[in-house]
């Protein structure tokens, strides 16, 4: 199985170069550094250790940040490579990392360049915390010897069948990890029902992310500018879902004339397509982008830009997340719940089914299943303070109780890092 995959990435060779235009055309690509894609690392690597981790998009990367904090504590001489897939990544990346740390993107899955990778980083050890397991890289590892574990890790019943169905190729796959770290035993069933070796549930790594921060000058000019008027939040939407956020402020409108309604998308890009449907539905709207706070007359605040969420969930207390009101998947809750949100959501969580489990468990958020639900909801948090600051209480003590995690996770990382001969342990 794994020659076929193999031969066929070759035989994609020439059409790569065209998919990858593409994708820099919809600006998913850094055209600065499209070489990294092909394996043609931009910059040398550092002498001494080197630790490189992956996680796939914004949510793997941020919550690598505080085991990167821990990592270069314990390995105080050891430099850390980051990779990832997109570029709001790697913007983040580049404001964040701390010294010794350093990101590059990940290169397609095509054995010359993962080859390529591989024998100019020379990792002598890999921390793999995205749920795609890619068959080129991987192997090349396993080949290599280099000492390697799988942390974070999930996979969802659907991933579990198709790699059930492959035979061995998923226990060859795997066999790429000294160890697999996954977030509860449910998963651990899936990683060991295909042949996961050391497979143990450590929890999930999103609880020990610091709390997303912000300016306390910005804070204060947008609490101010906020001041006393009824407000919520839709983060991370995608298209299809800012419609629903427009009929819903103009339904609160008319019990709540004040009502001010904050949209986030998930890509900023997608600015023009929003402000367009907010003319014609003869809404004001104030831009992020351009500088603005929310106008006493706007309607809509667009925040459309990038790495200001820890801002906006600093200052508002009710906050719907994206991506679950259409069959995405949704984003991470913790984040606003570290922050001390009234944390809403729609049917569609299923990239984040354990974490949801917790949350829901102990009423720390609500799960809306129809864009009518939400508005009842939120109209029903307008007219009930108190209830809504306990549902945020909430979220805040559970996100705090859970956020040891990443000490558990170290622990069990030892192994791997003493095959890896990181000796400068204090």
């Amino acid at each position: 199985m794994y020659r076929l995959y193999r031969t066929g990435t070759k035989l994609l060779t020439p059409f790569l170069p065209w998919y990858l235009t593409r994708r820099l055309e919809r600006g998913k690509e850094d055209e600065g550094r499209l070489g990294e894609r092909f394996g043609k690392p931009s910059r040398k690597r550092p002498r001494g250790k080197l630790i490189w981790l992956h996680g796939a998009s914004v949510g793997e990367v941020l919550s690598l940040l505080a085991l990167i904090e821990q990592m270069q504590s314990l390995f105080p001489k050891a430099h850390v490579l980051v990779t990832s897939g997109t570029v709001t990544s790697a913007q983040l990346m580049e404001k964040r990392l701390p010294k010794r740390a350093f990101h590059q993107f990940i290169p397609l899955d095509h054995p010359e360049y993962v080859a390529d990778f591989l024998d100019h980083w020379k990792p002598d050890v890999v921390l793999w915390a995205e749920s795609e397991l890619w068959p080129n890289m991987l192997m090349e590892m396993k080949q290599r010897n280099i000492p390697a574990a799988l942390i974070n890790g999930r996979m969802s019943k659907r991933s579990f069948h198709r790699w059930s169905r492959l035979g061995g190729f998923g226990k060859d796959i795997l066999g790429a990890f000294q160890m697999c770290l996954v977030q509860n035993e449910y998963e651990a069933g899936h990683f060991e029902g295909i042949g996961g070796q050391n497979v143990r549930p450590s929890g999930n790594l999103k609880y020990s992310a610091a709390p997303l921060g912000c300016d306390e000058r910005d804070l204060k000019k947008l609490l101010d500018a906020l001041e006393e008027r009824p407000h919520w939040l839709f983060a991370s939407t995608h298209e299809g879902e800012e419609e629903i956020a427009l009929r819903i402020h103009k339904k609160l409108k008319e019990n709540f004339p004040a009502n001010v309604t904050i949209i986030a998308p998930r890509h900023p890009d997608r600015r023009n397509d929003i402000l367009e449907l907010c003319r014609e539905e003869g809404l004001k709207v104030s831009q992020r982008s351009l500088g603005a706070l929310p106008g006493p007359e706007d309607d809509i605040h667009l925040v459309d830009t990038i790495g200001e969420l820890g801002l906006y969930f600093s200052a508002i207390s009710m906050v719907c997340i994206g991506g679950s009101f259409i069959p995405h998947g949704g984003h991470n809750p913790i984040e606003p719940g570290r922050l001390e949100c009234q944390i809403l959501y729609g049917p569609y969580m299923h990239n984040f089914v354990t974490i949801c489990e917790d949350f829901e468990d102990v009423s720390a958020a609500r799960r809306l299943e129809s864009e009518d639900e939400l508005y009842t909801e939120i109209r029903h948090l307008f007219l009930n303070p108190v209830e809504g600051k306990k549902l945020a209480d909430t979220a805040l003590r559970l996100t705090e109780a859970k956020s040891h995690v990443i000490m558990d996770i170290l622990s069990e990382l030892y192994p791997v890092f003493q095959r890896a001969e990181l000796i400068e342990v204090k």
